[in-house]
């Protein structure tokens, strides 16, 4: 479903060269889609902009959710329904990046934390307090993982409860910069609105840094700063015209900067989610935090089953402490950590994550309220372990 069924075609074509190979693995999808469609999501909250789709009566309207999310990260990964909902994942081996140099893959191991459930597993949170998969959690003595969702996609070994106790020894000397914010993919967009109108370059694109996802990185950055933290926030276009590559881009840029300024700790790659149904209506992720809505933040880690990442333990166990100081201090803000085999640069920083904040269907103005509410969180884990 991920590739064949769920990515969606409008908004980013890709040629498949290896259609026949793979039809039974559609065929396959098609089965699973089907028999997935017959569970219920619990999804409320409404839509703005009139080209996003409806949530009706908890269910997702339209004539089913088989395009239901995509990561777009350059076509090498991304979610699809039954890792959503099973905790499964499809096997893409000729989705791997052009770059990757695959190593032998390791057997699949299941996840210290609990699986999601179709009762747990939720896209759309209400804000009628909590989702079940997220008790309460308390900041005092040994944290527990257990209330945090992990999505083990490459099916890796981990210790979630140790990750979450070790302490990262950041250290963050005054007058250098601490943190980095770039943007792989820079012109992602949302949904248009009045306030927020832009051109696009492509479906839910702009090159208009006012308008895309540099927005939200700017908030982000700007919260931060005035927290007494030195940020970095990278503005470059590495995405356009052409996907190809912007890993790659990203790669050398990240490189260059943490040559330069040894003395960064963070790296945020920060992006913006897609959630679509089959007709092409695009959905939102809805959290509602002191009467306000927004959207939903979701953490991206990869690992090194197909290229070297000694960081990638390092990557989760930050990931796993920003997720909890979310889940204690802004219930509903957080989505599942997702977890994938390729790396994504991020070996070259123990704390280093992949942010998606909100999806096409949301605007950039539930977007930059939950980047507030996600660099407050942010700044708390990096003041507690300084």
């Amino acid at each position: 479903m991920k590739k064949h069924i769920a990515r969606y075609r409008r908004i980013r074509p890709r040629a498949d060269k290896n259609a026949r190979r793979r039809l039974p693995r559609v065929l396959a999808s098609t089965v699973a889609c089907a028999l997935l469609l017959a569970v219920t999501l619990k999804i409320s909250g409404s839509l703005a902009g009139a080209q996003a789709g409806v949530l009706l009566g908890g269910t997702l309207s339209g004539s089913g959710v088989s395009k239901l999310i995509d990561f777009e990260l350059a076509g090498a990964s991304g979610y699809d329904l039954a890792a959503l909902i099973l905790g499964t994942h499809a096997d893409d081996t000729d989705d791997v990046p052009s770059d990757a140099t695959p190593t032998p893959s390791i057997a699949p191991a299941a996840s210290p934390s609990p699986s999601p459930t179709p009762d747990e597993s939720n896209l759309f949170y209400n804000a009628n307090g909590q989702p079940p998969n997220r008790p309460p959690q308390q900041d005092d003595g040994t944290k527990s993982a257990d209330g945090i969702t992990i999505i083990n996609s490459p099916g890796v070994v981990y210790d979630a409860n140790a990750l979450l106790n070790q302490p990262l020894n950041l250290k963050l000397p005054e007058n250098k910069p601490n943190i980095l914010i770039i943007h792989t993919h820079t012109s992602e967009a949302y949904t248009p609105t009045a306030q927020f109108p832009y051109t696009e370059s492509d479906p839910y694109r702009t090159e208009d840094p006012t308008r895309n996802i540099v927005a939200v990185g700017e908030v982000i950055a700007k919260a931060l700063s005035a927290q007494g933290f030195n940020v970095i926030h990278d503005r470059g276009v590495y995405d356009y015209p052409s996907y190809t590559g912007c890993y790659g881009r990203t790669l050398t840029v990240v490189a260059d900067y943490m040559e330069k300024y040894p003395t960064i700790e963070c790296v945020l790659d920060v992006h913006r989610d897609a959630v679509e149904d089959a007709d092409g209506k695009q959905y939102k992720t809805i959290a509602q935090i002191d009467g306000q809505t927004c959207s939903q933040i979701s953490f991206f880690v990869g690992t090194d089953v197909q290229l070297t990442n000694p960081a990638w333990r390092n990557n989760l166990a930050f990931a796993l402490k920003l997720e909890y100081e979310m889940n204690r201090a802004y219930p509903t803000l957080t989505r599942p950590i997702f977890m994938s085999q390729y790396r994504y640069n991020q070996h070259l920083n123990p704390q280093y994550v992949i942010v998606e904040v909100g999806s096409t269907g949301n605007t950039l103005e539930e977007s930059l309220i939950a980047a507030g509410y996600f660099a407050d969180s942010l700044a708390t884990v990096m003041a507690v372990n300084n």
